[in-house]
């Protein structure tokens, strides 16, 4: 409840932090109500109802905030709709709005129907009927909130325990600082597993410096501290939606293998090499390899979510694997890919970026309907009539090549623009292209 009272935030996700007040206000309610009875006053009974209405109908609004809060962060991570819709919340609030409606139906009835407080059959009975009535009254209130306590308490018990030390779940320093932060607690506290299931998205990216780093795992050069090695212990975090790992020098991504609502995962400037616990993972839409040591992208075949995939500076040859695949960005810069065919079967790609890799010939790429950018700045593409049929391409990058003929690209039906940066400004086809309403840049 301290964190509750520091921090909005923890006030809206941490339904169980305000627990001892709703206990609190519930005791209180149970007191009016028995004082109201045992002294035959409609006052306090009545405050007792609405003392009630409101905890519940506050409790509701919470559960409603945190659904809400859940909500738009899973689908920022691009987690399905169906998936992302936290359903139990939803009901948790469901019951508490009903039980706020039902507090405040007895307090309008408390004052309807108790304007002398007791029935005449018991007013009949004289001094004796009238103290067992208020008795009967007295217990039936009291048994009543009591079981509601106990069932508030219950709840509150099953959602706070049982508790674990975050370092026996996380044994990485670093990455249970990290893990810590997204907690709102200490590296050294306890944890619940409801805890741990509340955690969304998870942001520990390294101080790495690629220039000086290489980008792999720089960060640990940069500063030692904050270093994740191990992602132990992230296999506890079941509604992860999103996590940047990036300049971190993680290579094991085993423990990633079960979290089934991970929309976004970033490892740029990391050594990761294996991406077998990825294949087959259900909603995993943006995935950052930039700056690792992937050669092998086979696992990724069984992705069918991917639509964002960025592999630059790493050492892969064989886009074979992505043949077919659902991707609608990729970027292949600085890497060994030389043969594009297997990209034709990437019908969704809208953006593809080669630039600096080994391509001599882009055709097979005339067969994507969706493409509208194509960089292959700084290849091995000499003749420009290999780009010629691209249908959709509005925007090229074509600079750094050994091309000594431009006109050919007068036959792309979308060409807007092309930059042709480090090509001989007297190169055929650049007054054409120009005079075509083509945006030529690049020349010096």
């Amino acid at each position: 409840m301290r964190l509750a009272l520091l921090s909005p935030r923890t006030a809206v996700v941490s339904v169980g932090a305000w627990a001892p007040l709703g206990l609190a206000a519930l005791g209180v309610a149970a007191a009016l109500a028995a004082t109201g009875a045992l002294r035959r006053r409609r006052g306090p009974v009545l405050a007792a109802a609405v003392v009630v209405a409101a905890s519940a109908a506050l409790t509701a609004l919470q559960l409603l905030a945190r659904a809400a809060v859940d909500l738009v962060v899973l689908v920022r991570y691009d987690v399905p709709p169906a998936s992302a819709v936290p359903w139990d919340l939803l009901l948790c609030a469901l019951v508490a709005g009903v039980a706020a409606v039902v507090a405040l139906v007895v307090a309008v009835r408390v004052r309807v129907l108790l304007p002398d407080w007791l029935p005449a059959r018991v007013l009949a009975q004289g001094p004796a009927g009238r103290r067992r009535y208020a008795r009967r009254t007295a217990v039936a209130w009291c048994s009543g909130i009591v079981v509601l306590v106990l069932a508030v308490a219950g709840t509150a018990a099953w959602r706070a325990a049982p508790r674990e030390a975050l370092a026996d779940v996380v044994p990485d320093a670093a990455l249970r600082a990290c893990v810590a932060t997204a907690l709102g607690a200490d590296p050294d506290a306890s944890v619940s597993e409801r805890a741990l299931a509340d955690v969304r998205t998870l942001e520990c990216p390294g101080a790495f410096v690629p220039e000086a780093s290489g980008g792999a795992g720089g960060g640990c050069d940069v500063d030692p501290d904050r270093c994740v090695r191990d992602l132990t212990g992230l296999e506890r975090l079941g509604n992860l939606a999103g996590l940047d790992l990036a300049g971190q020098a993680v290579t094991d991504l085993a423990p990633l293998a079960g979290l089934e609502k991970l929309g976004t995962l970033t490892l740029t400037d990391t050594p990761v090499a294996d991406l077998g616990p990825l294949a087959g993972l259900p909603v995993l839409v943006d995935l950052g390899l930039s700056g690792t040591a992937v050669h092998d992208v086979t696992p990724l075949a069984s992705v069918p979510t991917l639509r964002f995939l960025g592999l630059a500076r790493t050492p892969l040859a064989d886009v074979g694997p992505l043949a077919g695949s659902g991707v609608v960005e990729l970027d292949l810069s600085g890497t060994r890919v030389s043969d594009v065919a297997p990209l034709a079967a990437a019908t969704g790609l809208t953006r593809l970026d080669l630039s600096r890799a080994q391509v001599v010939d882009p055709s097979p790429l005339a067969a994507l309907p969706a493409l509208t950018m194509l960089n292959v700045r700084g290849n091995r593409v000499a003749d420009a009539a290999t780009l010629a049929d691209l249908p959709a391409v509005d925007e090229l990058w074509l600079g750094e090549n050994p091309v000594t003929d431009l006109r050919p690209l007068l036959r792309m039906p979308s060409l807007l623009g092309v930059d042709v940066e480090g090509l001989d400004p007297a190169t055929p086809g650049i007054p054409e292209l120009r005079a075509a309403g083509v945006h030529v840049g690049g020349l010096a």
